[in-house]
Protein backbone atom coordinates (compact mmCIF):
# COMPACT_ATOMS: atom_id res chain seq x y z
CA UNK A 1 0.00 0.00 0.00
CA UNK A 2 1.23 3.42 -0.89
CA UNK A 3 0.28 7.03 0.39
CA UNK A 4 1.51 10.37 -0.28
CA UNK A 5 1.47 13.00 1.98
CA UNK A 6 -0.58 16.82 1.83
CA UNK A 7 2.21 19.19 3.72
CA UNK A 8 0.91 22.26 4.86
CA UNK A 9 2.76 25.44 5.15
CA UNK A 10 2.42 27.91 8.11
CA UNK A 11 4.35 30.45 9.37
CA UNK A 12 4.77 32.23 6.27
CA UNK A 13 6.13 35.89 6.83
CA UNK A 14 5.26 36.96 3.41
CA UNK A 15 2.38 39.52 2.52
CA UNK A 16 1.54 37.12 -0.34
CA UNK A 17 1.07 34.26 2.49
CA UNK A 18 -0.79 36.58 4.87
CA UNK A 19 -3.01 37.78 2.59
CA UNK A 20 -4.23 34.18 1.96
CA UNK A 21 -4.69 33.36 5.62
CA UNK A 22 -6.44 36.11 5.44
CA UNK A 23 -8.53 35.22 2.89
CA UNK A 24 -9.20 31.90 3.92
CA UNK A 25 -9.99 33.11 7.63
CA UNK A 26 -12.79 35.75 6.01
CA UNK A 27 -14.52 32.78 3.76
CA UNK A 28 -14.94 30.81 7.17
CA UNK A 29 -12.36 28.44 6.81
CA UNK A 30 -11.81 26.71 10.51
CA UNK A 31 -9.53 26.74 12.92
CA UNK A 32 -6.21 25.48 12.60
CA UNK A 33 -6.71 24.95 8.53
CA UNK A 34 -6.95 29.07 8.04
CA UNK A 35 -3.14 28.91 9.18
CA UNK A 36 -1.53 27.56 5.86
CA UNK A 37 -0.78 29.75 3.04
CA UNK A 38 0.50 26.81 1.00
CA UNK A 39 0.37 23.11 0.25
CA UNK A 40 2.56 20.85 -1.17
CA UNK A 41 2.49 17.02 -2.32
CA UNK A 42 4.94 14.80 -0.91
CA UNK A 43 6.02 10.89 -2.35
CA UNK A 44 7.51 8.49 -0.36
CA UNK A 45 10.69 8.88 -2.12
CA UNK A 46 10.62 12.82 -0.55
CA UNK A 47 10.08 15.00 -3.71
CA UNK A 48 7.49 17.31 -3.28
CA UNK A 49 5.60 18.53 -6.19
CA UNK A 50 3.23 22.08 -6.02
CA UNK A 51 3.05 25.06 -7.85
CA UNK A 52 5.02 28.02 -6.37
CA UNK A 53 4.78 31.48 -6.88
CA UNK A 54 8.59 31.64 -5.84
CA UNK A 55 9.05 29.09 -8.25
CA UNK A 56 7.02 30.82 -10.89
CA UNK A 57 4.89 27.77 -11.24
CA UNK A 58 5.09 23.95 -11.14
CA UNK A 59 8.10 22.04 -9.82
CA UNK A 60 9.13 19.03 -8.36
CA UNK A 61 11.95 19.29 -5.66
CA UNK A 62 13.41 17.82 -2.37
CA UNK A 63 13.15 20.37 0.45
CA UNK A 64 14.44 20.31 3.91
CA UNK A 65 11.97 19.62 6.56
CA UNK A 66 11.38 21.72 9.26
CA UNK A 67 8.59 20.17 11.11
CA UNK A 68 7.85 23.77 12.88
CA UNK A 69 6.54 25.03 9.41
CA UNK A 70 4.43 21.86 8.23
CA UNK A 71 1.67 20.14 8.81
CA UNK A 72 1.23 16.72 7.23
CA UNK A 73 -1.74 14.83 6.30
CA UNK A 74 -1.54 11.08 4.82
CA UNK A 75 -3.54 10.27 1.95
CA UNK A 76 -3.65 6.02 1.69
CA UNK A 77 -3.19 5.33 -1.79
CA UNK A 78 -2.95 2.08 -4.07
CA UNK A 79 0.46 1.47 -5.93
CA UNK A 80 -1.41 1.92 -8.99
CA UNK A 81 -3.31 5.52 -7.40
CA UNK A 82 0.31 6.61 -6.52
CA UNK A 83 1.72 6.02 -10.42
CA UNK A 84 -1.40 8.37 -11.55
CA UNK A 85 -0.53 10.66 -9.34
CA UNK A 86 3.19 11.24 -9.65
CA UNK A 87 2.41 10.77 -13.15
CA UNK A 88 0.52 13.24 -13.25
CA UNK A 89 2.28 15.49 -11.09
CA UNK A 90 5.71 15.11 -13.70
CA UNK A 91 3.91 15.90 -16.59
CA UNK A 92 2.83 19.39 -15.22
CA UNK A 93 6.27 20.70 -14.29
CA UNK A 94 7.26 23.71 -15.90
CA UNK A 95 3.37 25.14 -15.96
CA UNK A 96 3.25 28.79 -14.99
CA UNK A 97 2.20 29.93 -11.62
CA UNK A 98 -1.54 30.86 -11.80
CA UNK A 99 -1.51 34.98 -10.82
CA UNK A 100 -4.91 35.01 -12.77
CA UNK A 101 -6.47 32.14 -11.29
CA UNK A 102 -5.81 33.27 -7.80
CA UNK A 103 -6.81 36.98 -8.36
CA UNK A 104 -9.95 36.54 -10.72
CA UNK A 105 -11.23 32.83 -8.74
CA UNK A 106 -9.95 33.42 -5.26
CA UNK A 107 -10.18 37.07 -4.66
CA UNK A 108 -12.96 38.10 -6.65
CA UNK A 109 -14.89 34.66 -6.56
CA UNK A 110 -15.78 34.75 -10.91
CA UNK A 111 -14.55 32.29 -13.16
CA UNK A 112 -14.28 35.51 -15.61
CA UNK A 113 -10.56 34.08 -16.31
CA UNK A 114 -9.20 30.84 -16.23
CA UNK A 115 -5.92 29.13 -17.54
CA UNK A 116 -5.76 25.98 -18.17
CA UNK A 117 -2.60 24.89 -17.48
CA UNK A 118 -1.62 27.26 -14.84
CA UNK A 119 -1.81 26.37 -11.31
CA UNK A 120 -1.63 27.77 -7.78
CA UNK A 121 -0.46 25.21 -4.72
CA UNK A 122 -4.01 24.11 -3.34
CA UNK A 123 -5.62 24.42 -7.42
CA UNK A 124 -2.75 21.78 -8.37
CA UNK A 125 -2.87 19.48 -5.64
CA UNK A 126 -6.85 19.21 -5.71
CA UNK A 127 -6.16 17.90 -9.39
CA UNK A 128 -3.49 15.85 -8.50
CA UNK A 129 -5.89 13.98 -6.41
CA UNK A 130 -8.87 14.45 -8.69
CA UNK A 131 -6.53 11.34 -10.79
CA UNK A 132 -7.50 8.93 -8.46
CA UNK A 133 -11.14 9.89 -7.66
CA UNK A 134 -10.84 11.81 -4.79
CA UNK A 135 -12.15 15.66 -4.48
CA UNK A 136 -13.88 14.57 -7.66
CA UNK A 137 -16.50 17.14 -6.70
CA UNK A 138 -14.26 20.55 -6.02
CA UNK A 139 -14.04 22.94 -8.91
CA UNK A 140 -10.15 22.64 -7.80
CA UNK A 141 -9.69 26.62 -9.00
CA UNK A 142 -12.14 27.38 -6.35
CA UNK A 143 -9.59 25.91 -3.09
CA UNK A 144 -7.77 27.28 -1.32
CA UNK A 145 -4.74 25.31 1.13
CA UNK A 146 -7.63 25.10 4.11
CA UNK A 147 -10.32 24.27 2.78
CA UNK A 148 -8.22 21.26 0.62
CA UNK A 149 -7.19 20.53 3.97
CA UNK A 150 -10.68 20.06 5.68
CA UNK A 151 -12.27 18.30 2.50
CA UNK A 152 -9.75 15.82 2.24
CA UNK A 153 -9.91 15.43 6.17
CA UNK A 154 -13.52 14.82 5.51
CA UNK A 155 -12.77 12.27 2.83
CA UNK A 156 -10.40 9.94 5.12
CA UNK A 157 -13.07 9.83 7.95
Amino acid sequence: MASIQLAFYRNSKSTFGKLIRLQQRVQGIPGRSSMYSHVEIVFEDGYWFSSSEQDKGVRKKKIVDNKNNWDYLRVPLTDEQEELVRDWCESQIANRYNWWGIFFCQVLKTMWFIKPHDYFCSQYCAKALQRVSILCGVDAITINPGRLREEVLTILK
